[in-house]
């Protein structure tokens, strides 16, 4: 199977029209991660997620939230903020985090392909 790529951006950094405080975001995304780890786990064969985060929030506050199997993976990507512009709204930023996770995952490097699912 072809990797699975969730985006995210936990701290919204008063981003205009953007919901959810940073803490409620970053619950948001465990959970999902969690339930794609979950569902994956019970199926046969291995499966890779790629979780790119663009707003520099803490890797280890989530990793030590999400569960573990043997046969799911997760690459983390944490993607520098400054090389996003605010004032350029969120589609425009939710384009340029694929372009750059696709660069700088050696997951999805090494399929040439993912599939993208809401992070949230």
């Amino acid at each position: 199977m072809i990797p699975i790529l969730l985006t995210a951006s936990v701290d919204t950094r008063g981003m205009s029209g953007a919901k959810f405080a940073a803490l409620e975001r970053e619950k948001m995304y465990v959970d999902t991660l969690n339930y794609y780890i979950d569902d994956l786990s019970k199926r046969d064969g291995s499966f890779e997620l790629v979780f790119a985060e663009n707003s520099g929030w803490n890797k280890k506050s989530i990793l030590s939230k999400l569960h573990t199997t043997e046969n799911v993976y997760i690459e983390y990507l944490s993607i520098d903020y400054n090389l996003f512009d605010q004032k350029k709204g969120k589609g425009y930023n939710e384009m340029l985090l694929l372009d750059i996770a696709s660069d700088q995952s050696f997951v999805i490097q090494n399929y040439g392909a993912f599939f993208k699912l809401t992070g949230r």
